[in-house]
């Protein structure tokens, strides 16, 4: 079960549970992201100003789903809703802030012991968010 997105314990991580791809799958593509965004930018807020390109200061999926597919045509659009999904710590799960973005792009590597923004919240039977 901790493969589909979920914690040893059983809690889930609700959204990947509902996006489908799996933690492996999110490193995968995390790391390729990671490597294509510092080959072309000097640093993580200078990309995200190039992919936010109304300027709203966040970055709505459509916008993420452009910038990555001209850049990493490996990582499919199924990936990045669930990197959205999986990095979005305001809950609002349509957007990315600068805050995400750059916390999201200089982790390690996500999950348990790496960056995960919801790693201390616990999803399970009768709980709630």
């Amino acid at each position: 079960a901790a493969a589909q997105g979920g914690y040893a314990d059983q809690g889930y991580h609700p959204k990947l549970r509902r996006t489908g791809p799996s933690l492996d799958e999110l490193r995968r593509a995390h790391k390729t992201i990671k490597k294509a965004v510092l080959a072309r930018y000097p640093d993580f807020p200078t990309a995200f100003k190039s992919i936010d390109k109304d300027g709203s200061g966040t970055l709505r999926r459509a916008e993420l789903r452009r910038f990555l597919a001209e850049m990493v045509k490996t990582v499919g659009d199924r990936i990045i809703s669930g990197l959205i999904d999986f990095c979005d710590d305001d809950g609002d799960g349509k957007t990315l802030s600068k805050q995400e973005f750059c916390k999201l792009m200089s982790a390690e590597y996500l999950g348990a012991g790496g960056f995960d923004p919801n790693s201390g919240k616990r999803y399970g039977k009768g709980t709630r968010p």
